[in-house]
């Protein structure tokens, strides 16, 4: 039985509105969208229309017609050995008796594609075991371990048109509202373990919610509490003596989530049934297959593959949270291990710290820099500095920063610090000489970030996050004090080091344009480019700029977006845009370059 109870009160206003978006949406047009090829339309049009052209179909009309029910789901049948985890679930269902009349119609759609059940079969094998472990101790009902096949396709990665995310398809602020960090880093919705946990507690709270009704609670995941609040209302208003059930409300849901129920409970049963069918699923082992590992302190993936004895892909594939080649600075620090591999990864552990031998650097590229010359400034290898940037040649652009993993023991170099410069400064991490550096406290005021402050004070954002302890991707609050380590008591000076950039001046551009993009001033532009005060710029025309160090040149990645762009540089999206001179409509590309400067 359930244990928890939890009030309306104990939700956020959010809850009321927002719900888990599946990406198998049917649309009210009865436009087709797709997951794994498997293409799905409204509920009304695929079941009426579609052509009966399986081959199972006639086995499929006699079943029905030997059974007094059209699907006998209380029929003799022999045991079967629970070495099967499908089968070991199946007998656990509930729900699929209950609501019997009400999904039939769904099932023809998906005998009618028994690849989508066997690649999804295949695709649960890692997690499914995890799952069912959380439901059982519980006590829920088990259909709930089949809801990734219809929100995700048992996709960890799955992103949908409603920028929903993971196994359990949490939009950005549905997961933020169950404790599902979301950062440069780590995202906390594509964590099997994590989100798996969060999917439970949202869907008892809504249970509670409910009345203890588990078919109005996966409504609300799907759709938002709000919206099943408000169907509950027109059901009253048209018929005030009807009972507020799913199935009475369903007319006055949103037309995914009149599909979503029963498609989960179609896909239950013909999950319970699939040998009567001839579906293609994939027998799972009826044992777990991963452990769960907590560590004490940021730690490196490649590190931790190479200690567990496992490809680096595959250890990816069973923790994709983490979005970087390491765990975020101040956690979360766990790992989804093999359990055959467990064992070994501990004993690797205990004899070797380098798990945690993490440091990194940012270095902005200028003129004259190879990636040999920046792998020996850092004492670190080229191959790194390639693996970390995900680049494919030597190749590499002025003005692109790069993050330099550096060894342990190797002294930290300031970013900001020229080449060139025969007595370059550093920074040393090692306590002791810490201990000899003065530090000075600076209070941070209204418009700066940890780049500008990094910038005044002639340090990195890497050294300068790491003596206060700070994620250099999360803001900091006014009146905020930082502890800035320093060889004298030196007061901040503005570094005024720049770097020239090209443009190419484009149809319709102007010198008041170029110069709002880049941040500079007209003055400036015709200073540099020898321009007289009636000087007139034509298309093709090559013009001189000379931009601050802190400006860098990003290039879009997929599935990046302005949002999460801006996050990761400390800026908002109208900076971006205004810098980039692009409207509040413009759409980026992957491989587009971007201008950002932090702290402007």
């Amino acid at each position: 039985m359930l244990k928890t109870k939890v009030t309306l009160l104990s939700l956020s206003i959010t809850l009321l509105l927002s719900g888990c978006q599946t990406l198998q949406t049917p649309k009210k047009d009865g436009k087709k969208s797709s997951v794994d090829g498997l293409e799905t339309s409204d509920h009304t049009a695929t079941v009426n229309t579609q052509p009966r052209l399986s081959a199972n179909e006639p086995r499929f009309e006699a079943i029905q017609r030997e059974r007094n029910l059209p699907f006998d789901l209380n029929g003799n049948r022999p045991e079967l050995p629970l070495d099967n985890l499908w089968d070991q679930i199946a007998i656990n269902f509930d729900l699929i008796y209950k609501y019997q009349p009400h999904y039939q119609d769904y099932l023809n759609f998906y005998i009618n594609n028994p690849r989508h059940f066997e690649r999804v079969s295949e695709r649960a094998e890692p997690y499914l075991y995890l799952i069912y472990e959380a439901i059982n101790e519980r006590d829920m009902p088990m259909e709930l371990a089949l809801l990734p096949v219809i929100e995700s396709a048992f996709i960890p990665y799955a992103r949908s048109h409603m920028s929903a995310v993971g196994l359990w398809q949490f939009i950005p602020s549905t997961g933020r509202n169950n404790n599902l960090d979301q950062n440069w880093w780590f995202d906390g919705r594509q964590d099997v373990y994590l989100s798996t946990q969060a999917a439970l507690n949202y869907l008892e709270r809504l249970y509670n919610l409910n009345d203890q009704d588990w078919l109005l609670a996966l409504a609300s995941y799907n759709a938002g509490y709000g919206r099943i609040v408000q169907a509950k209302a027109r059901l009253k208003r048209a018929n005030p003596n009807a009972e507020p059930t799913y199935w009475n409300i369903r007319p006055y849901l949103p037309p995914e989530t009149r599909n979503y129920v029963p498609q989960l409970l179609a896909v239950s049963y013909l999950h319970k049934y699939h040998r009567d069918y001839n579906l293609p699923i994939k027998p799972i082992a009826n044992e777990n297959y991963l452990t769960r590992i907590e560590l004490d302190k940021q730690f490196s993936l490649h590190q931790a593959a190479e200690l567990a004895g496992i490809d680096f892909d595959l250890l990816t594939h069973l923790n994709p949270g983490y979005l970087k080649h390491v765990s975020p600075p101040n956690g979360p620090h766990s790992l989804l291990l093999p359990i055959e591999n467990a064992q070994r990864f501990e004993f690797a552990l205990a004899q070797s710290h380098d798990l945690y031998n993490i440091r990194w650097q940012n270095h902005r590229v200028v003129a004259g820099d190879t990636l040999g010359q920046i792998a020996q400034r850092y004492g670190t290898s080229v191959a790194e500095i390639q693996r970390i940037n995900n680049l494919t040649n030597s190749t590499i652009r002025i003005g692109r920063t790069l993050t330099i993993p550096i060894p342990a023991g190797a002294p930290t170099q300031l970013a900001s610090a020229p080449t060139s410069t025969a007595s370059t400064a550093r920074v040393s991490q090692t306590p002791s000489s810490r201990a000899q550096q003065q530090v000075q406290t600076h209070q941070v005021r209204a418009g700066q970030s940890l780049s500008t402050i990094a910038r005044d004070y002639r340090v990195s954002v890497s050294d300068l996050a790491s003596w206060n302890n700070l994620d250099p991707q999360r803001p900091i609050r006014i009146g905020q004090t930082l502890n800035i380590a320093s060889n004298s008591a030196a007061t901040p000076t503005r570094a005024n080091t720049t770097h020239p950039i090209q443009h190419q001046v484009f149809r319709g551009d102007s010198l008041w344009l170029i110069a709002q993009r880049y941040n500079v001033t007209i003055d400036d532009i015709r200073r540099w480019n020898q321009l007289g005060q009636n000087a007139v710029i034509r298309p093709g025309q090559a013009l001189t700029l000379h931009l601050p160090n802190s400006t860098t040149e990003y290039v879009v990645k997929r599935g990046d977006t302005l949002w999460d762009i801006a996050r990761a540089f400390n800026v908002n999206t109208h900076d971006i845009l205004r810098q980039n001179g692009l409207n509040q409509r413009a759409t980026i590309r992957p491989g587009q370059i971007l201008m950002i400067s932090p702290g402007t």
